[in-house]
């Protein structure tokens, strides 16, 4: 698996994500790093919630 640097999505590429799950014919799941209060304001569907002060340890990244 190679990784590329991340490149702005536009709205419509965000809307066709979420509805499908694929962006350029590869699956993509939408993260949506923010407070789950906010979260549960709004969001995009499908989206996950994963506060970004939970992911090193959701991930189980050694810390620094």
């Amino acid at each position: 698996m190679s990784s590329s640097p991340a490149k702005p999505v536009s709205l419509a590429e965000i809307t066709a994500i979420s509805s499908d799950g694929k962006h350029d014919g590869r699956e993509m799941i939408m993260l949506d790093v923010r407070s789950p209060s906010e979260f549960d304001a709004g969001h995009v569907p499908n989206a996950f919630n994963l506060p970004v002060d939970e992911i090193q340890d959701a991930l189980r990244l050694p810390s620094d």
